[in-house]
């Protein structure tokens, strides 16, 4: 009987879909094969997700389950954004503009008259809307009536634009006969532009405005494959250093100043609760690597990401469940390593390090830690429920290595995290076979 328990953990141990190593899970639309590009929900249970080859699918549980609409076109869809819970509409390949009054159970193609893909798009209200693609930027007053394109700039490709009011709003563009990557920005519905950036060595990639004054936009250094995040808190005037990844940032959502997420290559999902003075990667499982194309938020809780032809939903803002934040990554920081022995019966040990580097997330120096800090050591079952502190005092740089003594706990799958000044740096699993 005990050697088929402990083949029961080691099998648990071993498997990543028993229990959830994220605040992230699984959900299974109908689409089989193809990428989905992008996500929106009307409120928590009320959402939709569309992707190439014209797939628009549709769940009113929260993503538990999803059923097909039928687009009308096979062409890829990239956007999709809904005003109210019956009137939404779709862009896509090939001039797509798509409109529907009925939640999606209907949907009827708008005349564009282009047919460039439609990459980014943007409803302020039931009437005004934007749609950026190639040398197209149009605008429209009417639902989608009529379109006028806005010729900003002579030989201009547009990809992505964001308003945040009808008055307020940004699209980047490219020359392609200089190759200036460039930021405009209007204050007046669109009638009149300014260029507020201007950059040749990176390209804009994303962008995303919480208000009037504060955004974030993401430039890409297609020499290294990597991105770097910038951060304005006067409109665009003034762009400061925020964080860098490897690979694209996709997209990129908050739900108010502080918190927010970016979304991109190689299942990178990033949290930040501060305004993006700390961002912290959130583990999401799943094989192989894929990359995440759309984030969409209804609260600082419930959010969905697409890529592939996978979706995965968070109630917990991406965070593991009774935990005060999730993992992150600083190299030659802090570490938290995996105990040993692993099962183990009854002790085990467990090792971590405080760097004398400064401890900050990226090289933004207003982040500055002269390294140490107030470290506590916690271990919790599997519901989350703190088992035992074995480590809450300031320590200075240096290798630690403690023993957790498990006698008195029964067989099962528990965590522990190191958290340093309150924040959870490292969070990682043990289980104990008696």
């Amino acid at each position: 009987m005990k050697l088929i328990a402990k083949l029961f953990f080691i099998l648990l141990l071993q498997s990543s879909v028993c229990i959830p190593q994220s605040g992230w899970i699984r959900q299974y639309p109908s689409i089989s094969s193809g990428t989905l590009l992008s996500v929106y929900f009307e409120n928590t249970n009320t959402g939709w997700i569309v992707g190439q080859n014209g797939k628009i699918e549709k769940t009113t549980d929260g993503g538990f389950n999803w059923f097909t609409q039928s687009s009308g076109t096979i062409d890829n869809l990239y956007n999709i954004d809904f005003i109210s819970l019956n009137t939404g509409y779709v862009s896509g390949g090939n001039g797509i503009i798509l409109k529907t009054i009925n939640q999606g159970n209907n949907w009827t193609t708008l005349n564009s008259g282009t047919s460039v893909d439609f990459k980014s798009m943007d409803f302020i209200n039931v009437l005004t809307g934007y749609v950026t693609g190639n040398n197209k930027f149009l605008r429209t007053t009417n639902g989608g009536l009529n379109w006028l394109n806005l010729d900003i700039e002579d030989s201009t490709f547009y990809s992505k634009v964001d308003f945040v009011n009808l008055n307020t709003g940004w699209v980047i563009g490219t020359s392609y006969l200089t190759g200036m990557n460039k930021l405009f920005k209007t204050t007046n519905e669109g009638i009149s532009w300014i260029i507020q950036s201007q950059i040749d060595i990176y390209s804009f990639y994303s962008i995303f405005f919480v208000n009037e004054n504060i955004g974030f936009i993401s430039k890409l250094i297609s020499a290294l494959s990597s991105s770097d995040l910038q951060k304005t808190g006067n409109g665009g005037i003034n762009w400061e250093y925020n964080y860098s990844i490897g690979g694209y940032i996709n997209s990129i959502y908050f739900v108010n100043s502080n918190k927010g997420w970016f979304v991109g290559s190689s299942n990178q999902v990033y949290y930040t609760s501060n305004g993006g003075t700390n961002w912290f990667r959130q583990t999401i499982d799943q094989l192989p690597s894929i990359d995440f194309n759309s984030c969409f938020f209804v609260d600082s809780l419930n959010g969905w990401v697409v890529g592939g032809n996978t979706v995965f939903k968070t109630t917990t803002g991406g965070v593991l469940t009774n935990f005060t934040n999730t993992s992150i990554e600083i190299p030659d920081n802090y570490y938290l390593s995996q105990n040993y022995p692993n099962p183990f019966n009854p002790t085990t040990n467990l090792e971590f390090g405080i760097s004398e580097l400064p401890a900050r997330n990226n090289s933004n120096s207003q982040n500055y830690n002269p390294g140490g800090g107030f470290v506590s050591l916690k271990v919790y079952d599997v519901l989350g429920s703190e088992i035992k502190t074995l480590v809450n005092e300031n320590k200075p740089p240096g290798r630690y290595e403690v023993t957790f003594n498990g006698a008195g706990l029964p067989s099962g799958i528990y965590f522990y995290s190191l958290l340093i000044d309150g924040n959870t740096m490292d969070t990682k699993r043990m289980v104990l076979l008696k």
